[in-house]
C-alpha cells in the first residue's frame, strides 16, 4: 500500500481510514491532516486501520493521539484496528494505551 486510503466499511455508521508505513514516511504531516479531515467527512465512529503499519514508533502514536483528539472534538467515536503487538506494547510503555482506548480487540490477527 503506497498511500493513505479512506474507504467505507461494511457498517453504515463507520468509516475506515487505512494507513501504511510508506505513506507515513513520505509525509507524516500530510497523513495527519488527511486523518483529521477524514473525521469531518465521517459519520459515527471513525476507524483507523493500522494493518499496513509495520514499524512501531512514537510518530505513529503521535498520529493516533492527534486523530483521537480531532474525533473527540467533533463528538465522534474512534477505533484503532490492525495494531501490531509491538505498537500496542509501545503505547502501554508510554502510558497512552488507555487514552487511545486500546485493548486486545485492536490487535492484528496475522502476525506483528
Amino acid at each position: 500500500m503506497t498511500a493513505v486510503e479512506a474507504q467505507p466499511a461494511a457498517e453504515a455508521e463507520r468509516a475506515v481510514f487505512r494507513v501504511a508505513d510508506d505513506a507515513i514516511e513520505a509525509g507524516m504531516l500530510a497523513v495527519r491532516r488527511d486523518g483529521e479531515r477524514h473525521v469531518s467527512s465521517a459519520s459515527g465512529t471513525v476507524e483507523y486501520d493500522l494493518e499496513g503499519v509495520q514499524k512501531a514508533s512514537s510518530v505513529v502514536l503521535s498520529l493516533m493521539l492527534c486523530w483521537k483528539r480531532a474525533a473527540t472534538a467533533q463528538g465522534r467515536g474512534v477505533r484503532f484496528s490492525g495494531i501490531s503487538e509491538r505498537l500496542l506494547d509501545l503505547a502501554r510503555l508510554n502510558r497512552v494505551g488507555d487514552i487511545l482506548e486500546l485493548d486486545g480487540s485492536a490487535l492484528r490477527v496475522s502476525g506483528s
